[in-house]
């Protein structure tokens, strides 16, 4: 019986043992430090455009590397883009706005007082003009955050920013949880 008993309880050991770092993989996965290769990974992703083009390989590669690249989503949309993506912008879209004058100009005939859409651009300041693209470039950056956080399914963190009232991708992360729910536990 004492032979049994221990056979029994090594067994009862490791099935206890298995048990335990199944539960505790999510968690550890979380508190692993990301690598210099996963910061790149991140980076590449916050800078895709997800309407266009093929981005299967590199949603695969974000998914088989999960929950450890969540830190550097959610620090994404926090922080947004860097300062020197920002000066990119400006500089692209004030180059933008004055080729947008050029063609106004150069097109006066074909367009008419009556069209309201060239009747705002000309009402745009280039100043205007510049802090919007970049608005829209810091939401657009961590819109892809949020659509990050859910390509690894982090329901949690998610679910956070989806309560948080003051959050400027407040919506994304409740259409991101929507499109979870529908696809059901990972």
């Amino acid at each position: 019986m004492p032979g049994a008993m221990k056979t029994l309880l090594r067994r009862l050991m490791v099935i206890v043992g298995v048990i335990c770092g199944i539960v505790s993989t999510p968690g550890r996965m979380l508190a692993q430090q990301p690598s210099a290769d996963d910061a790149r990974l991140v980076d590449e992703w916050l800078h895709t455009d997800c309407g266009l083009g093929d981005n299967a390989r590199l949603e695969n590669r974000i998914r088989s590397r999960g929950m450890v690249l969540a830190r550097l989503f959610l620090e994404a949309i926090q922080k947004g883009p860097s300062a020197e993506k920002l000066v990119e912008t400006e500089r692209v879209a004030g180059a933008r706005f004055e080729q947008r004058g050029a063609m106004m100009n150069r097109e006066q005939r074909k367009i008419t007082s009556n069209d309201e859409v060239a009747t705002a651009a000309r009402a745009e300041t280039r100043d205007e003009y510049v802090a919007r693209e970049k608005r829209n470039v810091s939401q657009r950056f961590r819109a892809q955050g949020v659509s990050g956080l859910a390509l690894i399914g982090a329901r949690t963190e998610l679910q956070k920013i989806a309560r948080d009232k003051t959050s400027p991708v407040r919506a994304n992360a409740q259409i991101a949880l929507k499109n979870l729910e529908r696809k059901g536990p990972r």
